[in-house]
């Protein structure tokens, strides 16, 4: 029997490039197939690299992006909203590693034009890498934020043990 997963992908190309830019946004999932209760937005470069920024929310994180996302389209003016940075640190054969992972909802105004961006972004001890995911239409900006707070709700589940 199939599975269905909950997920919603969107794409931005640059003028004069076939590279595109994408986010998956989906109910997230452990390697071992199993989900958690979780919101995932998967940052990528369709080049075939495997490079990629995973930024995994709790559900109120996601209903709380859905809200950026709203005040960011209502805005009349440039502006950007940034989720609770991820902040982890590691330890690896005594050198510390410092991992800071946030995603950020903007506007842009140039001129007569404006657009939308959803960025994810990772630095790692202070050399950041960014993923810029333009959306020129206010209807799919508000649309990816619908899903957010749908998934924020849909993942608002716990796993309990069966009793003995």
């Amino acid at each position: 029997m199939s599975q269905k997963k909950r997920s919603v992908t969107f794409y931005s190309k640059a003028r004069g490039s076939d590279i595109a830019t994408g986010c998956e946004i989906t109910e997230y999932e452990k390697r071992n197939g199993k989900t958690e209760g979780r919101v995932a937005l998967r940052f990528f470069i369709s080049d075939n690299s495997k490079e990629q920024i995973r930024f995994v929310c709790e559900p109120h994180e996601a209903y709380s992006l859905f809200f950026k996302i709203n005040k960011v389209a209502r805005s009349a003016v440039a502006c950007k909203e940034q989720t609770l940075p991820h902040k982890i640190e590691r330890e690896d054969g005594g050198k510390k590693t410092s991992i800071i992972t946030s995603v950020t909802v903007e506007k842009w105004v140039r001129e007569n034009r404006s657009g939308y961006a959803i960025v994810g972004s990772r630095t790692i001890d202070g050399k950041n890498n960014s993923f810029n995911v333009a959306i020129s239409d206010v209807a799919a900006l508000l649309y990816y934020g619908d899903f957010l707070k749908f998934l924020s709700c849909a993942q608002a589940w716990e796993t309990i043990p069966d009793a003995a």
